[in-house]
Parts: C-alpha cells; sequence; structure tokens
C-alpha cells in the first residue's frame, strides 16, 4: 500500500494512492500519516489501542 503525502498552504495531507477518499492531516507529513493510520487504519488490517482516556470515538480501548 503506497501512502502520498502533500504539502499544502498551511498543512499536510496524505491519503492511501489507491484510495484518495482516506486521508489524514497534520502539521507536518508524519503526523498527517499518523492521523491518516490512526483514522483509516483497518483498511490495512491496523487497529489502535489507546491506554487511558479515549482520544477519538474510533479508538479501541484496552
Amino acid at each position: 500500500m503506497k501512502i502520498v503525502v502533500e504539502r499544502r498552504s498551511n498543512h499536510f495531507h496524505a491519503a492511501f494512492a489507491q484510495d484518495r477518499g482516506r486521508w489524514g492531516e497534520g502539521r507536518t507529513g508524519d503526523e498527517a500519516v499518523g492521523n491518516l493510520l490512526r483514522l483509516h487504519g483497518e483498511a490495512l488490517g491496523i487497529s489502535v489501542e489507546v491506554l487511558g482516556e479515549p482520544l477519538e470515538p474510533n479508538v479501541v480501548i484496552a
């Protein structure tokens, strides 16, 4: 799976190359990729587990 990162005017935008409808953004390219994987990781079979308080509704809590 290829991820494309684009610099925009005041942020970075990351999306799956074959599915540009799944995207994330951030202040840096790394932050945009992290946001993409946190929001759409299920497309790659990735689940995020956060110990403590939930950060997002989509995050699995242990």
